[in-house]
């Protein structure tokens, strides 16, 4: 359970530099337990072509986040 956490913690922080790069001014308000919830939902009920391209950027998210972990090698 503890890896779900660090994972929902770290897409709301990753979410929000996102949305605020393109917000500079204002107030932002977001849910990302909902949104992350809505992607979870949509990728159960994917088939075909959706479920395949879902898989694919899923599978490209991990290898990035674990070659992130990789420690510096300078």
């Amino acid at each position: 359970m503890e890896s779900l956490s660090v994972a929902n913690t770290s897409f709301a922080l990753d979410l929000f530099k996102k949305i605020r790069d393109g917000n500079k001014q204002g107030n932002l308000f977001y849910s990302p337990l909902s949104i992350s919830s809505a992607l979870a939902m949509v990728s159960l009920g994917a088939a075909g072509n959706t479920e395949a391209q879902m898989s694919d950027c899923t599978l490209q998210c991990l290898a990035w986040i674990i070659s992130s972990l990789q420690p510096n090698p300078n």
